[in-house]
């Protein structure tokens, strides 16, 4: 048996059967004429894999003011036993004349003005090293909705999970963003 918990299990093992027989003859109710044993190891492979993310959050901000929401974007592994990594999280879907910063995963500034079509994708090799810079430059990420506009928006986020066997899902979710109205 594998010792620990069997749920996120990505480790192969041997299970031992037991295949006991009895005869008996004809008519003999209660006595065994014979009985035999054989006890084997059955191996059993186990494929991993990647199990995603659950996400939450949404964000808030005020027409005409540069916000911070990457913070907002939150998600958690659903394998918590250490086995998975995220490799990569893209955003997609801002809105057009909104300004966008950031600073990327080797400590580089960003900033584009969108104009419908940009994504930002954070990405590297499985580690947690670099599910740790994923997460520090998502953080970072600040919009500014265009100048005198209200409009909510949902941005589209896209992240990739890898498990140690190479397997990974990619898991996309809308994370809201309400833009409150400034009286000028």
């Amino acid at each position: 048996n594998p010792a620990g918990p069997r749920h996120d299990l990505d480790s192969d093992f041997n299970l031992s059967v037991t295949v006991t027989t009895i005869e008996s003859a004809t008519g003999v109710t209660q006595n065994a004429l014979s009985e035999a044993s054989y006890t084997f190891n059955a191996p059993v492979i186990v494929t991993a894999v990647a199990d995603g993310v659950t996400s939450s959050g949404l964000s808030i901000v005020v027409e005409d003011v540069t916000k911070t929401i990457g913070s907002n974007i939150a998600y958690a592994k659903s394998d918590t036993d250490g086995s998975e990594h995220v490799t990569a999280v893209e955003i997609s879907g801002f809105p057009v004349g909104a300004t966008i910063t950031y600073t990327d995963m080797l400590g580089a500034p960003q900033s584009f003005i969108a104009t419908g079509g940009e994504s930002i994708t954070l990405s590297g090799p499985k580690s947690a090293a670099t599910e740790t810079a994923i997460r520090a430059a998502l953080d970072t990420l600040n919009v500014t909705a265009h100048a005198q506009s209200d409009v909510n928006f949902a941005l589209t986020v896209a992240i990739t999970t890898e498990d140690n066997d190479g397997s990974a899902t990619t898991q996309n979710f809308n994370h809201g963003v309400t833009v409150q109205a400034v009286a000028d």
